[in-house]
């Protein structure tokens, strides 16, 4: 398990969650390694609130899955976590453009480039939404704007 990944410091996990054996990819005939999912998924806290990113367990387990090319298993986890949060909120929003950026990391695994593009332009709307409101700097340990800008 990494120590870091753009969302700072990563918290040691609880003994109840641990990495998945392998990475899922659809269509390969294989199945996802199910019980670090579920583990990680028990952790979600309702509702979720943005000042309580940095010790919420299942949000930044999802992000050291993702940066750690683990995309599938990363969708998995922040979805439980994207249900948690204020219908309409900006942690919402957050959380539905970081579950698309781990789709499009999947689809390029994939070997599906148009599918990537088209997720990367939901994720780049949904970014711009999230400057709009004021969080273009950091939201949630995210830096807005600057992965806006790289996505571009």
């Amino acid at each position: 398990a990494p120590d870091e990944g753009g969302f700072g410091p990563l918290p040691a996990w609880r003994g109840e969650v641990v990495w998945p054996r392998w990475a899922h990819v659809p269509g390969t005939g294989g199945r996802p390694d199910r019980a670090p999912l579920e583990a990680a998924k028990r952790l979600v806290r309702k509702p979720m609130r943005a000042e309580a990113w940095e010790s919420d367990e299942a949000y930044r387990h999802g992000a050291a899955l993702c940066v750690n090319g683990f995309f599938w298993e990363a969708h998995e986890v922040w979805e439980a976590v994207w249900m948690a949060c204020p219908p309409n909120s900006r942690e919402q929003r957050l959380l539905r453009a970081l579950i698309q950026l781990a789709n499009a990391g999947l689809k390029l695994r994939m070997g599906r480039p148009q599918a990537a593009t088209r997720l990367l332009n939901e994720v780049r709307s949904l970014l711009a939404d999230l400057d709009a409101v004021g969080a273009n700097r950091t939201f949630m340990g995210v830096p807005v704007h600057a992965l806006a800008s790289h996505i571009e």
